[in-house]
């Protein structure tokens, strides 16, 4: 279930990365598992890290994006604690 919330807060963060350019991440709950997301990188790359954390697991994945001429993911990667 875990994995479902990563994916979602890692589509939200492209979302909002797609309309703001500055967007730098934030904090969510959704069912009682929060998704911290961060984006790094100016310019045209970013790398954008979602770690979500349920009370008993965590999940981590990172993404490489480009955002012009539209937010595109390069990679993605699960990041092993």
């Amino acid at each position: 279930r875990i994995v479902f919330h990563v994916d979602g807060c890692m589509e939200e963060a492209l979302q909002k990365l797609n309309r703001n350019t500055s967007y730098t991440g934030e904090t969510l709950t959704v069912d009682g598992t929060s998704c911290t997301s961060a984006v790094a990188g100016s310019g045209n790359a970013r790398t954008v890290t979602i770690s979500a954390f349920n009370g008993r697991y965590t999940r981590t994945v990172t993404a490489s994006i480009q955002i012009f001429p539209l937010v595109t993911v390069t990679s993605w990667a699960e990041v092993v604690n």
